[in-house]
């Protein structure tokens, strides 16, 4: 699944005047999975639905943490190679937080008291949310204005653009993208 699609990305390029012509689909679905990849990098959040396999060695605690959330499903969690009875966990489905009711720490002399989770899920939002659909829409737009690919530091290289181009209203809303994928990481922060 994807979180916009190139005919949404056509559309709000017409309603914006910005020309298109030199981008093809592949293009444009180039632009869309570079700028999905972006924000999740970004955010260690899944916008959409996508099954996860998170493999944790050396868990010490009572809980795991997974590396994606919100959960839609759980498909198997696995402690030392084991199956877990889903009666023996509770899930925070909201922050991707599994609470073992077993203590499955291996106790060996010299050693920390740990073990070996893998857990298998299903990941994201299912639909889409509407804004994040229209922020990867604004990123999209921006990197065709300015002739970018979104990757790691990409936005300071647009507020470059802006105060070269020197376009106030450019630079306020470079802001308003760079003010939303802040809020996104804070959200990625207030799992832990």
């Amino acid at each position: 699944m994807t979180l916009a699609t190139k005919e949404a990305v056509r559309n709000i390029a017409r309603l914006r005047n910005i020309n298109l012509d030199n981008y093809t689909d592949a293009d444009i679905n180039d632009l869309l999975t570079f700028t999905q990849d972006f924000l999740e990098g970004e955010t260690g959040r899944v916008f959409d639905s996508q099954s996860k396999a998170d493999t944790k060695y050396d868990n010490s605690g009572s809980k795991f943490v997974t590396k994606y959330w919100p959960l839609l499903s759980v498909e198997s969690i696995y402690v030392n190679k084991t199956l877990v009875d889903p009666s023996d966990y509770k899930i925070d489905m909201n922050h991707g937080i599994v609470y073992f009711e077993t203590d499955y720490r291996i106790r060996q002399a010299g050693f920390r008291e740990t073990y070996d989770v893998i857990m298998n899920y299903t990941a994201g939002y299912d639909p889409v949310q509407p804004s994040v659909t229209r922020l990867v829409l604004d990123i999209v737009m921006i990197c065709v204005k300015y002739n970018l690919s979104p990757y790691p530091g990409f936005i300071s290289q647009i507020t470059e653009a802006g105060s070269t181009i020197q376009i106030s209203s450019e630079k306020k809303f470079m802001l308003d993208i760079e003010g939303r994928i802040q809020n996104m990481t804070i959200l990625r922060m207030e799992q832990l």
